[in-house]
């Protein structure tokens, strides 16, 4: 049995939310209401409704939630294997893949033992390979990100839904298109953005970034600190924070060690006093840790559920997890239980969901000894 505790949590938590790019973006691929959640009671994956009841369960070491109406799970035992499972927990594609990614766009990308990554339709059906392909994002936009291997190191570029490079891989690293632009980084490690024929239109000046989250917002580091820009590449607001998250029309964000939320003019809406913050998303509430302690506060900044959990995620829907001790449960708006704290994991991906509006399994590297 495998129990996400809160130090691996807490791993997880940065690895979602400072890790890599991913398919989508944070606006448009957050599940908002989730009807079945994969929950563990020791060894066996329950899927269960918003009245914790058992949909159905499966030996899965792994599941993510149903996106395009298919989940993907992980089986348990020596030959760990992903396949994808119907809302009757039935196989409507067989456990045959090493790797594999949620489907996106009516694609995902699967990679068996030995192999280069696959996409595949909902029926399982192999649409193309790419053979020389080092690592593989989902599809966003029509476009899908991808690394080849070359004597000077990686290099991405775009593949189109028929597996045909549109944008040549000659950048050191990439994200997935978001609202017409994605991320790219040239080899002095600089990164800009580019728009869907390859042109340059931010100019490479930024340490680090993220996906546009609106049409004409994105969030880029500069000297280490994080700030918000335009369309243009023009300064929104200034970067003097340490991290900064998109959050709706406000913005969460870190400074001193201390978190708390401003609006897209750089004004405080809440000063930042918090240990740690999460985003509210369309929530009235939203979690942060209090001397070690987290608890929920409205938009005002005034503490709605008193400091309690050990951890706690934002709303999906009208439920928050929540975690004492080791254990999970459910919470409602008012702070009672709604799913008493009996389970011993949460899906990956429910929490990816949760915390970042994305899927956690967005990528694939190849199984593949192929090399240029």
């Amino acid at each position: 049995m495998v129990v996400l505790g809160k130090k691996s949590f807490l791993s997880l938590f940065l690895l979602i939310v400072f890790g890599a790019f991913s398919c989508g973006n944070k606006g448009k691929s957050r599940i908002d209401s989730v009807s079945l959640v994969p929950v563990w009671a020791e060894d066996t994956c329950r899927y269960i409704n918003d009245n914790d009841e058992s949909v159905f369960w499966g030996k899965y070491s792994e599941s993510s939630l149903f996106r395009e109406n298919l989940a993907l799970v992980q089986t348990q035992g020596r030959e760990q294997e992903y396949g994808y499972i119907d809302e009757d927990g039935e196989f409507v594609i067989a456990p045959l893949y090493k790797r594999a990614t949620v489907f996106s766009e009516g694609l995902a990308w699967v990679v068996k033992q030995g192999e280069a990554p696959c996409a595949i339709n909902k029926k399982g059906e192999l649409k193309f390979t790419l053979r020389e392909a080092e690592n593989v994002l989902c599809f966003s936009e029509g476009m899908a990100a991808y690394s080849i291997k070359e004597p000077k190191g990686s290099f991405w570029g775009f593949v189109n839904r028929n597996g045909e490079t549109i944008i040549d891989t000659h950048f050191k690293n990439a994200g997935s298109f978001s609202f017409g632009k994605a991320a790219v980084m040239n080899e002095k490690g600089k990164w800009g953005y580019i728009d869907k024929t390859g042109e340059v239109i931010i100019d490479y000046m930024f340490d680090k970034v993220k996906p546009f989250y609106r049409e004409d917002r994105a969030i880029v580091c500069v000297n280490g600190l994080w700030g918000v820009i335009n369309e243009k590449g023009e300064g929104v607001v200034a970067p003097e924070y340490s991290h900064m998250r998109a959050d709706g029309k406000w913005l969460l964000i870190e400074k001193n060690k201390k978190w708390g939320w401003c609006n897209e003019d750089g004004s405080i809406v809440i000063e930042p006093r918090f240990e740690k913050g999460f985003n509210f998303y369309d929530a009235p509430l939203a979690p942060v840790r209090i001397d070690g302690k987290w608890a929920y506060i409205n938009r005002k900044g005034k503490i709605k559920i008193k400091r309690q959990f050990d951890m706690a995620l934002p709303f999906v829907g009208k439920q928050a997890v929540v975690w004492t001790s080791t254990r999970i449960g459910f919470i409602n708006e008012d702070g009672r239980y709604v799913i008493n704290p009996q389970y011993d994991k949460i899906s990956r991906d429910y929490i990816s969901n949760a915390l970042d509006g994305q899927s956690y399994y967005v990528i694939v590297d190849t199984d593949h000894s192929y090399h240029r």
